[in-house]
Formats: C-alpha cells, sequence, structure tokens
C-alpha cells in the first residue's frame, strides 16, 4: 500500500445545524496519526486525534475510513466536500501554552456608555472567534492556546506566514482562517506584558505595519481611545450587527485570566419561537413561522437543569447572538423567565422578528477597524 497522507471533509446542515468536519493521516515520529477537526462552518475548529499513540499506515487507514463512515451514516448525516484549512499536527491534550489569555467580564450597554467620555479605556470590536494566544519561538515554530492556557492546533498556514515577525506571543482572536490581534505580549524576546495597554498595542501596530501582504492571514483589531471615535465604533457594531465592544483599561499590565481590567458588552436578542420535537436529551428543536404560514426549524436550544422542558407547540423565547439563516447561533433558553409565553400569539412567531442576521464577511464588516 503506498504511504502518503490522506484527508477529507465532510459537511452537514442537518436538523438547522451548519458543521464542517475534516479528518487527517499524518506521518508522525516514524509512524502515522490520524486526527481530526470539527465545528461550526466558517468559525475556529475544535481538533483531536483517533490515535493517542501513533500506529502503522495500514491501522491508520483503517481508523480513518471507520472514523469517516460513521460520520456519513450518523445522526448527522454529513457529505462530503472541497477539502479545507488544514490543521497542523494535534498537541497532547495536557500539554500547556505556558500562559492563560484575558478573558473579558461581561457588562451592561449602561456601564459601555459610561467609558465613552473616558479617554483611558480603549474600545475594540470583539470579533465572533475563540480567544487564542499565537506564540512563534526563535526556531520558528508556532504554537496555539486556548482560554484554558492549553495547546491547541492552529492552522498550517499561518506559522508559514508568521515567520514573518520574528519571535512573538500575541493574544486575539482565531476567526475563520485568521488571527486577529487584539494585544502583544512578546516581541523579539522582550517580555511585554508588564506595561500599560496603550503602549503594548502600539507597539502591536509597529510589528504589523506594512506586514498585510506578507502575512496576510494575520490582522490587527483596532482600538480607539477617543469619546468620538468610541462612540463611532460603538455605532458601527450595532448597525453592522456585530457581536460587540471590548473595553480596555489603558493604564494598566497585562493580567492574565478573567478581571475587571477588560470588559465586554455582547449584542444579543429575544425571539419568541414554537417548540417543534421535544429531543431525547434536555433540549427541543424550535422554529419560525415563514411568509406561508409554514413552521420552519431554527435549530435547537438546551434547556437549563432548573427549567422545565416546554411541551411540543409551546410559545418559548430564545436569546441569540446571531440567526445565520439556518439556525440561532449561541440560543439561550428564557432568558427573561416568561416562558412558555402566554401572552404570544402564536402568528407573531415569525422570521419578520429576528432583528441580528450574522454577516456574511466579518472582515469586511470589521472594515477600517481591522
Amino acid at each position: 500500500m503506498e504511504q502518503s497522507k490522506k484527508s477529507t471533509s465532510l459537511y452537514s446542515q442537518h436538523n438547522g445545524a451548519d458543521k464542517e468536519y475534516h479528518a487527517y493521516v499524518r506521518e508522525k515520529e516514524g509512524a502515522w496519526t490520524v486526527d481530526f477537526a470539527h465545528g461550526a462552518r466558517g468559525g475556529a475548529l475544535k481538533t483531536g486525534t483517533k490515535t493517542d499513540t501513533p500506529v502503522d499506515y495500514a491501522m491508520a487507514i483503517k481508523i480513518f475510513d471507520r472514523l469517516v463512515n460513521k460520520k456519513k451514516n450518523g445522526e448527522s448525516h454529513y457529505t462530503e466536500g472541497a477539502a479545507g484549512t488544514a490543521y497542523d499536527s494535534i498537541p497532547d491534550a495536557k500539554a500547556l501554552f505556558g500562559m492563560f489569555p484575558q478573558q473579558p467580564t461581561a457588562i451592561n450597554q449602561k456601564d459601555l456608555q459610561s467609558l465613552i467620555p473616558d479617554d483611558g479605556w480603549g474600545f475594540q470590536i470583539k470579533a465572533n472567534g475563540e480567544n487564542r494566544l499565537f506564540r512563534m519561538d526563535e526556531n520558528g515554530c508556532g504554537h496555539g492556546g486556548n482560554k484554558k492556557g492549553q495547546l491547541v492546533s492552529i492552522p498550517s498556514h499561518w506559522v508559514e506566514e508568521f515567520r514573518a515577525f520574528g519571535p512573538f506571543v500575541a493574544n486575539g482572536e482565531h476567526v475563520g482562517d485568521r488571527f486577529l490581534a487584539f494585544d502583544l505580549l512578546e516581541h523579539r524576546g522582550e517580555d511585554l506584558r508588564g506595561l500599560p495597554q496603550r503602549r503594548r498595542y502600539a507597539m502591536l501596530c509597529r510589528m504589523y505595519e506594512g506586514m498585510s501582504n506578507v502575512a496576510p492571514s494575520f490582522g490587527v483589531i483596532e482600538c480607539h481611545y477617543s469619546q468620538a471615535s468610541k462612540q463611532a465604533l460603538l455605532q458601527h457594531v450595532k448597525e453592522t450587527q456585530l457581536e460587540g465592544i471590548v473595553a480596555k483599561n489603558a493604564g494598566v499590565a497585562y493580567r492574565q485570566g478573567r478581571g475587571t481590567d477588560t470588559l465586554k458588552f455582547v449584542l444579543r436578542e429575544i425571539c419568541t419561537c414554537i417548540v417543534i420535537a421535544r429531543n431525547a436529551q434536555r433540549s427541543v428543536q424550535i422554529g419560525l413561522l415563514n411568509g406561508d404560514g409554514v413552521v420552519v426549524s431554527c435549530g435547537n436550544v438546551t434547556i437549563p437543569i432548573n427549567k422545565p422542558v416546554p411541551e411540543k407547540d409551546d410559545l418559548v423565547d430564545v436569546q441569540y447572538m446571531y440567526f445565520n439563516g439556518v439556525a440561532f447561533e449561541i440560543p439561550v433558553y428564557d432568558p427573561d423567565n416568561k416562558s412558555p409565553r402566554k401572552d404570544v400569539d402564536r402568528d407573531e412567531c415569525s422570521f419578520q422578528q429576528i432583528s441580528r442576521h450574522k454577516p456574511q464577511d466579518q472582515d469586511h464588516h470589521l472594515g477600517t477597524f481591522l
């Protein structure tokens, strides 16, 4: 049997989902591994491996074929598509990155508005991705880290492109196939974490200056400090239906983890939906009426353990980040404790309620703020 790398990309839109699944056979340490990456289409993918210890090629192909067939014939009904983004080898699940990223604390719009006149706070767009640390070491090797401080797999082309910056560590968002940086923590052997946020951000901009063609997968999320520019940024986020705003205390050092130096305001909406069916677990399938009065599925929502599972045809409130054309993203059941709704008529549960549609091209909507 000819021994060579192998990959397959699968996609599913079953039951209102929009998912992708990639499987790889890759050489490692003179043997072979079967790795995978999966998640919402176009988002940062979760990665893993079916071979904790590398195996011979014949066994790897057997595991790979069994995995692909299981996905095609399973409940999600995956079908094949063009090959997706290649990811680097899956790291040991116990391996640590060496530091933790900043995680913002949620605030309401009133609190956010109070920071607009204060030029001691900077505003950045909250990109719709996964919090990601990235390190390029002195040997030209790239490493990714998640919010738990663990090593994670990253797109292979990041490493190839980002070597042009030299050694550095940055904190940012993994959005689609790109790394959108919002902070610089180390650069060419210098630890920058003790510097104030405003200075670290200025150094990030200097590192990136003139590099957009060299490293197209790297971007910098602009930070705004003046009252006028922060007000304009908030208005832009609302008009283009981006996820929200992250506020940074401009005068403090980098503090990893969650704290009050980094705050977030997230835009969400509530929609009253029709329960189409109760699922096997604690979740229900929800839907809305189209223009012909037909109920169309909008995906599933999990029911918290402290609330009863609604019945079929109940009308329930669902909070969501976006409607992506197929399903609600990040749905939350009954955020206002009013479900099942008795004060809403069934014919009010239509697609006309939806006010936040997912931007088709987040980079485009970030516009001059990226």
